[in-house]
Protein backbone atom coordinates (compact mmCIF):
# COMPACT_ATOMS: atom_id res chain seq x y z
CA UNK A 1 0.00 0.00 0.00
CA UNK A 2 1.42 3.53 -1.18
CA UNK A 3 1.10 6.65 1.03
CA UNK A 4 0.06 9.53 -1.13
CA UNK A 5 0.57 13.68 -0.81
CA UNK A 6 -3.34 13.23 -0.59
CA UNK A 7 -3.51 11.06 2.42
CA UNK A 8 -0.27 12.55 4.47
CA UNK A 9 -1.92 15.96 3.37
CA UNK A 10 -5.39 14.43 5.12
CA UNK A 11 -3.90 13.44 8.12
CA UNK A 12 -2.23 16.69 8.65
CA UNK A 13 -5.04 18.47 8.05
CA UNK A 14 -6.99 16.47 10.78
CA UNK A 15 -3.80 16.75 13.37
CA UNK A 16 -3.93 20.56 13.14
CA UNK A 17 -7.56 20.26 13.67
CA UNK A 18 -7.15 18.25 16.55
CA UNK A 19 -4.78 20.33 18.31
CA UNK A 20 -6.91 23.49 17.31
CA UNK A 21 -9.85 21.92 19.28
CA UNK A 22 -7.59 21.22 22.05
CA UNK A 23 -6.01 24.55 22.54
CA UNK A 24 -10.00 26.05 21.78
CA UNK A 25 -10.56 24.17 25.09
CA UNK A 26 -7.79 24.98 27.19
CA UNK A 27 -8.82 28.62 26.51
CA UNK A 28 -12.46 28.20 28.02
CA UNK A 29 -11.17 25.79 30.86
CA UNK A 30 -8.77 29.02 31.72
CA UNK A 31 -11.93 31.31 31.01
CA UNK A 32 -14.19 29.26 32.89
CA UNK A 33 -12.07 29.24 36.19
CA UNK A 34 -13.04 32.96 36.75
CA UNK A 35 -13.81 34.11 40.45
CA UNK A 36 -16.52 36.05 42.14
CA UNK A 37 -15.86 37.38 45.59
CA UNK A 38 -18.74 36.95 48.16
CA UNK A 39 -19.04 38.45 51.51
CA UNK A 40 -21.01 35.64 54.09
CA UNK A 41 -22.35 35.36 57.61
CA UNK A 42 -20.56 33.65 59.95
CA UNK A 43 -23.69 30.69 61.41
CA UNK A 44 -23.80 30.27 64.85
CA UNK A 45 -25.94 28.31 67.68
CA UNK A 46 -26.95 25.73 64.86
CA UNK A 47 -28.37 22.63 65.93
CA UNK A 48 -26.22 20.59 68.57
CA UNK A 49 -27.73 17.17 66.87
CA UNK A 50 -25.75 18.75 63.44
CA UNK A 51 -22.85 19.79 65.45
CA UNK A 52 -22.27 16.39 66.69
CA UNK A 53 -22.93 14.63 63.54
CA UNK A 54 -20.26 17.05 61.92
CA UNK A 55 -17.85 16.74 64.88
CA UNK A 56 -18.07 12.71 64.37
CA UNK A 57 -17.66 13.02 60.40
CA UNK A 58 -14.38 15.34 61.04
CA UNK A 59 -12.95 13.00 63.14
CA UNK A 60 -13.47 10.16 61.06
CA UNK A 61 -11.92 11.92 57.87
CA UNK A 62 -9.21 13.68 59.66
CA UNK A 63 -8.16 9.72 59.91
CA UNK A 64 -7.53 9.35 56.06
CA UNK A 65 -5.19 9.79 54.22
CA UNK A 66 -6.92 12.64 51.53
CA UNK A 67 -7.70 14.87 54.51
CA UNK A 68 -6.28 18.00 54.37
CA UNK A 69 -7.50 20.58 57.02
CA UNK A 70 -7.21 23.53 53.44
CA UNK A 71 -10.63 21.39 52.33
CA UNK A 72 -13.61 23.13 52.45
CA UNK A 73 -16.76 21.21 53.72
CA UNK A 74 -19.78 21.67 52.26
CA UNK A 75 -23.49 21.47 53.79
CA UNK A 76 -26.04 21.63 51.05
CA UNK A 77 -29.43 22.15 52.32
CA UNK A 78 -32.79 21.31 50.07
CA UNK A 79 -36.46 21.37 50.72
CA UNK A 80 -38.40 17.90 49.51
CA UNK A 81 -41.81 18.66 51.39
CA UNK A 82 -43.08 21.27 53.56
CA UNK A 83 -40.42 21.10 57.09
CA UNK A 84 -38.86 18.43 55.67
CA UNK A 85 -35.16 19.13 54.19
CA UNK A 86 -32.13 16.90 52.82
CA UNK A 87 -28.94 17.43 54.10
CA UNK A 88 -25.64 16.74 51.81
CA UNK A 89 -22.18 16.80 53.65
CA UNK A 90 -18.89 16.61 51.85
CA UNK A 91 -15.63 18.23 50.86
CA UNK A 92 -14.45 20.47 48.36
CA UNK A 93 -11.04 21.95 47.16
CA UNK A 94 -12.79 25.20 46.43
CA UNK A 95 -15.47 27.19 47.11
CA UNK A 96 -17.67 27.23 43.51
CA UNK A 97 -20.76 28.50 42.33
CA UNK A 98 -22.03 27.49 38.72
CA UNK A 99 -22.61 30.11 35.89
CA UNK A 100 -25.51 28.39 34.24
CA UNK A 101 -28.61 26.01 35.34
CA UNK A 102 -29.97 25.95 38.95
CA UNK A 103 -27.43 26.61 41.88
CA UNK A 104 -26.91 27.57 45.16
CA UNK A 105 -24.34 29.84 46.15
CA UNK A 106 -23.50 29.92 49.92
CA UNK A 107 -25.63 31.65 52.50
CA UNK A 108 -22.47 31.09 55.17
CA UNK A 109 -20.02 29.69 57.11
CA UNK A 110 -18.55 28.51 59.90
CA UNK A 111 -15.69 26.63 61.57
CA UNK A 112 -15.39 23.47 63.82
CA UNK A 113 -12.05 24.20 65.55
CA UNK A 114 -10.03 25.28 62.24
CA UNK A 115 -11.98 23.57 59.69
CA UNK A 116 -14.07 25.84 57.32
CA UNK A 117 -17.84 24.50 56.69
CA UNK A 118 -19.67 26.41 53.99
CA UNK A 119 -23.32 26.22 54.14
CA UNK A 120 -25.82 26.75 50.79
CA UNK A 121 -28.93 26.01 49.54
CA UNK A 122 -32.35 26.76 51.45
CA UNK A 123 -32.03 28.43 55.07
CA UNK A 124 -33.32 26.44 57.77
CA UNK A 125 -33.89 28.82 61.13
CA UNK A 126 -33.46 25.49 63.00
CA UNK A 127 -30.30 24.54 61.88
CA UNK A 128 -28.08 27.95 61.90
CA UNK A 129 -28.56 31.01 63.36
CA UNK A 130 -26.91 34.13 60.69
CA UNK A 131 -24.50 35.98 63.66
CA UNK A 132 -23.26 39.71 62.43
CA UNK A 133 -19.36 38.37 62.03
CA UNK A 134 -19.02 38.80 58.07
CA UNK A 135 -15.86 37.34 55.97
CA UNK A 136 -15.41 37.20 52.15
CA UNK A 137 -14.77 34.69 50.18
CA UNK A 138 -13.73 34.32 46.70
CA UNK A 139 -15.98 31.76 44.60
CA UNK A 140 -14.50 29.92 41.56
CA UNK A 141 -16.92 30.17 38.56
CA UNK A 142 -17.38 27.03 36.56
CA UNK A 143 -19.72 25.85 33.36
CA UNK A 144 -19.13 22.85 34.76
CA UNK A 145 -19.20 21.20 38.07
CA UNK A 146 -15.76 20.39 39.11
CA UNK A 147 -16.00 16.55 40.18
CA UNK A 148 -13.79 15.82 43.35
CA UNK A 149 -14.03 12.17 45.35
CA UNK A 150 -14.62 12.78 48.72
CA UNK A 151 -16.81 11.38 51.16
CA UNK A 152 -20.65 12.02 51.04
CA UNK A 153 -23.18 11.89 53.49
CA UNK A 154 -26.63 12.30 52.59
CA UNK A 155 -29.59 13.02 55.60
CA UNK A 156 -33.10 13.78 56.50
CA UNK A 157 -34.23 16.92 58.39
CA UNK A 158 -37.72 16.61 59.80
CA UNK A 159 -39.50 17.89 63.49
CA UNK A 160 -36.05 18.48 64.77
CA UNK A 161 -34.41 14.81 63.91
CA UNK A 162 -31.50 14.13 61.56
CA UNK A 163 -31.42 10.69 60.12
CA UNK A 164 -28.45 9.38 58.24
CA UNK A 165 -30.32 8.19 54.55
CA UNK A 166 -26.60 7.60 52.57
CA UNK A 167 -23.58 7.45 53.12
CA UNK A 168 -20.40 6.89 50.86
CA UNK A 169 -17.59 7.09 53.01
CA UNK A 170 -14.06 7.21 50.86
CA UNK A 171 -11.57 3.84 52.45
CA UNK A 172 -9.39 5.65 54.79
CA UNK A 173 -5.96 3.87 53.96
Amino acid sequence: MRVTDTKISRVLILLLCSFLILLFNKKNMAQSQETETVELPELCTMSKHLQAILDSLVARESKCHYFKKSLIWTITISEQQEDKYAIKVTMVSSMQVLKTGNYSKPFGYFYLGDILFEVEGVYVESLFKICKNKKQFTLKKRKMPCLEDYSMWFYDYENGEITLKEAYPLDCK
